[in-house]
């Protein structure tokens, strides 16, 4: 029976086939591809927009800062999306007059800061001075010494004076205000002739600064007017032929006069803090009762009828129309040295005793 008995095979263990997928990369598939790919897409993104920030100049960064800053006042009917297609025209609804004081103020702040700091207006430094003053912001090109808008007897204007022009219209083109536009002249005078005088000059420099702002972005019928003045309003007056003198005035007029509303209207353009207000309020009572005290004095004097010199004589010893004699100048010139107090019972010395001291001597 062994015999018969057949040899058991061995059973060998199966092994496990793992079925690889194919064309996805393996195990974690193609997914970070892609997210791989947005991440390279938007660094790139990144990197473009910092290297064309980098590369634009001043003018185009204060422009788009200007834009983000008041992005209604660019809605004007210059140019749209499509061309030939205008916008909503720009009407804006009228400002109290702190609003309006507000906004002029900031303007004018802008503007010192920008021909101030800015490297390209360097050589422009404290040629434009800019204010606000009772009649609105007033803007002046004043010419230097070595630095001047137009040539003599010229209204053509330089490349420098048209950058500040361009630069001031960018500025004030975002305003509704009307626009006054003044040329002035020192008082030399130059030989023509066709009887071309500083008026006609002053006025055709105007006109020509007018040209500048209208062709940057400021709207034509914003110009209200524009004033030739020649020489008759110079900044320094005790020398009429100073450079200062020629310059060109540029005037953003309110369209809400300042005590059009009590309770709004501001009288400085700088708010004065508490403390420099009481000084000014108590230098200014100082100064009323000075003229108080004065008026008193000189209504007081009317009052006797005497002058304030009639009054000081009073006050001096009168000279008798008599003639005195030897013992009373004697007696007057001891009382004046002091040997014998006024009012007091002293006793004259005798007349030879007053010879034998040397004071008594005449």
């Amino acid at each position: 029976m062994e015999e018969n008995k057949k040899p058991q095979e061995e059973v060998k263990p199966r092994r496990a086939r793992v079925k690889k997928a194919r064309g996805h990369g393996g195990h974690h598939g193609g997914s970070w591809k892609v997210a791989y790919a947005d991440f390279v897409t938007a660094m790139m993104a990144l990197f473009l927009v910092l290297w064309l920030v980098s590369q634009a100049d001043t003018k185009l960064k204060e422009q788009i800062a200007s834009y983000f800053r008041s992005p209604g006042a660019f809605t004007s009917s210059r140019g749209g999306i499509m061309p030939g297609k205008k916008k909503i025209s720009r009407e804006p609804s009228k400002l109290s007059a702190t609003d309006e004081e507000q906004t002029l103020y900031g303007i004018a702040q802008q503007l010192q800061k920008k021909f101030d700091s800015q490297p390209e207006f360097a050589n422009s430094k404290n040629k434009v001075v800019v204010e606000v003053v009772e009649e609105g912001l007033q803007i002046e090109i004043v010419d230097k010494a070595d630095n001047i808008s137009f040539e003599v007897g010229s209204s053509m204007l330089n490349d420098s004076a048209r950058r500040i022009l361009e630069e001031i219209s960018t500025e004030i083109c975002q305003l509704p205000n009307p626009i006054k536009i003044g040329g002035h002249t020192d008082r030399r005078v130059f030989p023509s002739s066709n009887g071309y005088t500083n008026w006609e000059l002053s006025t055709d420099r105007a006109n020509a600064a007018r040209r500048v702002l209208v062709a940057s972005c400021l709207d034509p019928k914003q110009i209200n007017r524009i004033v030739g003045f020649a020489d008759t309003d110079p900044i320094i007056e005790r020398d009429a032929y100073h450079p200062a003198n020629r310059r060109i005035s540029i005037t953003v007029l309110r369209q809400q006069p300042i005590d059009s509303d009590p309770a709004d209207s501001i009288k400085d353009p700088v708010m004065p803090d508490s403390d420099d207000a009481d000084s000014s309020e108590s230098k200014r009572d100082e100064r009323l009762k000075k003229m108080r005290e004065q008026i008193q004095r000189d209504m007081s004097d009317k009052g006797t009828g005497k002058t304030g010199r009639e009054n000081a004589d009073e006050s001096k010893p009168k000279k008798s129309g008599k003639k005195r004699t030897k013992a009373e100048i004697a007696d007057a010139k001891l009382k004046k040295e002091g040997s014998v107090t006024v009012g007091t019972p002293d006793r004259i010395p005798d007349a030879p005793k007053r010879k034998e001291r040397p004071a008594d001597e005449p």
